[in-house]
């Protein structure tokens, strides 16, 4: 397969052609050919994307885990109502740890090599939930560290291998793919809590997703990783099975990976970067822009979504949650077509928006709940004293719009963002730091839920959650750059002011060359 010639009509057919209406019929089929063709030499590349986003799907089941599991351990007598908070929240701790972690780790072992090894803190951290009882407590903790673990080298190394190996016409696509797949996990626990009321069947088939990343022993590692420790000849054969194309085919791409690694190795980082615009201005918005995304309060309505059901008078609040799971994964995909044709700015924007006035809605809602309860003394829990059923669709509607706002932009946009903005000869650190204030910012929310909940009331509580979101959507209408259309280097000009850069040819040029 020629990859030049492959969209272009052939000359002889070309000049044989002489009618507008058979030009216009040969012009199609070439494009349908073309088109079959494209996808076809990208059926590895696909594949590759499915398995590696078994982390991202894994990463969703564990964090929607809590919302059918965490009632169903009351009942059972496993935990104490007051011990929820705990068991919800230490989850994001393993999370940190995995997010600063695994950005050395990826460098030195390869993001292959990270992606199967997943397996493990999944693996024992599920067998440990599994196993623990009243008595064994803190098995029930240890467990959700490990799975934690996981989440957080997966919500690092699952973006970092599929942007490595894309190809520009499908990096948007593929790039939502990692979104897509979390909300497709929390979409699955949701579902099965609807039928299984023993949490350690979820516990078990939690399990299983993270095991089926050990056929990523039959995927290739990124070139960029083998070009990285001069294994020239290993990344040529990576992109000829990515491409399912051959070596001649794919030197032109091989060159452009050199060029852009050469940027990277040519550029060391010391402390003293932290003075230069472009170290310092993307690594603040990266970590600001993915730690504003769980503030907003977005992480805490997922997780304890079965209770603020309930606390809203649904009767079957597991199955509303399964449907406001769909919800999430629909807005996903409508935010995947949208991101390269309205712009990063413009979702988060608009996104932020309907998020807040949602937020307000649904303090609103509560503020009328309470005002019908005022004489129930307090629970130490959510109030399930519902307003007259005329006010249920204030609750309803809020909660589904919220969910909508948010995966039609701030679900998904600040990882793209992020891995956009951050420069090469910084990224390995800064991506860790970034997605580590994420995880910081989850944690406070999940382990603080509750608490405001009792002290300020629901009504307060997201009253909150709308005011930090209008902060986000001030911060990004403020200070960040608009990223659609531009490349890598346009990005990294802008933060530098425009500055040149001098450049070194690195060890793999030359071997290339010498070929």
């Amino acid at each position: 397969m020629n990859s030049v010639n492959k969209y272009e009509v052939p000359e002889e057919e070309s000049e044989s052609v002489s009618s507008p209406p058979t030009d216009n019929l040969l012009h199609a089929q070439v494009r349908v050919r073309s088109t079959l063709q494209l996808e076809s030499s990208h059926r590895n590349l696909f594949l590759a994307v499915t398995v590696a986003t078994l982390g991202s799907f894994a990463f969703g089941y564990t964090m929607g885990f809590s919302s059918p599991a965490l009632p169903l351990m009351v009942n059972d007598g496993t935990i104490d109502k007051n011990n929820e908070s705990i068991v919800g929240s230490i989850v994001t701790i393993g999370c940190l740890v995995g997010a600063l972690i695994t950005g050395e780790l990826a460098e030195r072992f390869g993001r292959k090599t990270m992606l199967m090894t997943l397996t493990v803190p999944y693996a024992v951290g599920w067998v440990m939930v599994c196993s623990a009882t009243r008595e064994l407590y803190y098995l029930l903790l240890i467990g959700r560290l490990f799975t934690g673990l996981g989440v957080g080298m997966s919500s690092l190394v699952v973006p970092m291998y599929v942007s490595e190996i894309s190809v520009p016409q499908y990096r948007g696509l593929l790039g939502s793919m990692f979104q897509l797949t979390i909300t497709l996990g929390i979409l699955l626990v949701y579902a099965l809590g609807c039928f299984i009321t023993n949490w350690r069947i979820l516990a078990l088939i939690g399990m299983t997703f993270p095991v089926l990343l050990l056929s990523m022993i039959f995927m290739t590692e990124t070139p960029q990783w083998y070009l990285k420790f001069d294994r020239f000849d290993d990344a040529i054969e990576a992109l000829v099975w990515l491409r399912r194309s051959n070596r001649e085919d794919v030197g032109e791409e091989i060159k452009e990976i050199i060029d852009n690694l050469e940027k990277g190795q040519n550029e060391s980082f010391s402390l003293s970067d932290f003075k230069k615009p472009l170290v310092y201005k993307p690594i603040i918005l990266s970590c600001l822009i993915l730690a504003f995304q769980q503030l907003s309060g977005n992480g805490a309505v997922v997780t304890y979504s079965v209770d603020i059901f309930k606390s809203a008078g649904f009767t079957d609040s597991a199955l509303a949650s399964v449907y406001l799971a769909i919800l999430q994964v629909v807005a996903t995909i409508v935010m995947g077509v949208l991101l390269d044709k309205t712009g990063r700015k413009v979702l988060l924007i608009v996104s932020g928006i309907g998020m807040t006035i949602t937020a307000v809605g649904f303090g609103a809602y509560f503020a009328i709940k309470n005002s019908q309860s005022h004489n129930h003394p307090p629970t130490g829990e959510l109030s399930t004293v519902a307003p007259p059923p005329t006010y249920h669709w204030l609750a309803l509607s809020s909660m589904l719009l919220y969910i909508t706002f948010f995966n039609l932009g701030w679900g998904g946009t600040p990882w793209i963002i992020a891995s956009e903005i951050l420069p090469q000869k910084i990224k390995r650190f800064a991506s860790s730091l970034a997605t580590a204030s994420m995880w910081l910012s989850l944690f406070i929310v999940a382990l603080e839920f509750d608490n405001m909940n009792d002290s300020l009331g629901e009504d307060v509580t997201f009253w909150i959650f709308a005011g930090v979101t209008v902060l986000g959507v001030l911060f990004v209408a403020c200070f960040l750059p608009e990223t659609k259309g531009k490349s890598l280097e346009e990005i990294e000009l802008y933060f530098e002011g425009g500055g040149a850069r001098e450049t070194v040819r690195a060890p793999w040029v030359e071997a290339y060359q010498g070929d």
